[in-house]
């Protein structure tokens, strides 16, 4: 502008869209569903998406709410003040194609330029790792269960294999065997008085039984003899 106010020239700047597609976006990692981007006013897309389904260059995005709320919240900055701007994490957000994802999003201002910088990640990429570590958890709880279970079968098998034979020396002994050997008596535990005690039992069956009849006449005999005097 002259003195008088007119226009005398034009100062353009330009700069290429692979220039801030490098500086937006030129990341390397582990991150395959991260695409970060700027949003205008008129919600296009600046740069395109680095990703092969994503949007064009200049191409309409979808009213997403955290491109919607970055606009609503920042007024016009510039200098300092857009530099202090502050940013906005949406930890899950819906998608229009049905996906959900994690988004950031910070108003970015250039003189009377006013753009919004947002990031996008896919939730499901974020829980990996904590699915693998999930599913780690279950496989380690798993074999320490495994393990549990059978070093209690090996310690319990021998104890069930005695009470086992002890079954068996009592069914012999109820079906006459009186001559049976019991092992059990052996042992130093509690199975050792079950033992016993059928030994016990197996005496006792060993004596001999006195008829009940034969045990009336003694008695009738033994009163007889107290009345004859």
């Amino acid at each position: 502008m002259d003195s008088g106010g007119r226009c005398i020239g034009i100062f353009a700047l330009q700069v290429a869209i692979g220039g801030i597609s490098a500086i937006i976006s030129g990341f390397t990692g582990d991150l395959n569903t991260l695409d970060v981007y700027l949003a205008g006013q008129d919600f296009k897309a600046r740069p395109p998406c680095r990703l092969e389904d994503g949007h064009a260059l200049l191409k309409d995005l979808p009213p997403l709410p955290h491109i919607q709320v970055a606009y609503a919240a920042a007024p016009v900055l510039s200098g300092e003040d857009a530099s202090r701007a502050a940013g906005t994490f949406y930890p899950s957000k819906a998608r229009t194609n049905g996906g959900e994802i994690a988004a950031a999003s910070i108003p970015a201002a250039f003189r009377n330029l006013q753009w919004v910088l947002v990031a996008e990640l896919d939730r499901a990429e974020i829980l990996t790792p904590a699915v693998t570590q999930r599913r780690i958890m279950i496989l380690i709880s798993l074999t320490c269960a495994a393990v549990i279970s059978i070093a209690g079968w090996l310690f319990a098998r021998p104890a069930t294999r005695q009470t086992h034979r002890l079954c068996a020396e009592m069914e012999a002994v109820s079906a006459g065997n009186l001559e049976t050997d019991v092992q059990a008596v052996h042992r130093s535990y509690e199975i050792s008085k079950i033992g016993k005690t059928l030994v016990l039992m197996q005496s006792d069956l060993k004596r001999p039984v006195v008829p009940r009849s034969i045990t009336k006449h003694c008695s009738w005999n033994r009163r007889q003899r107290l009345w004859m005097g």
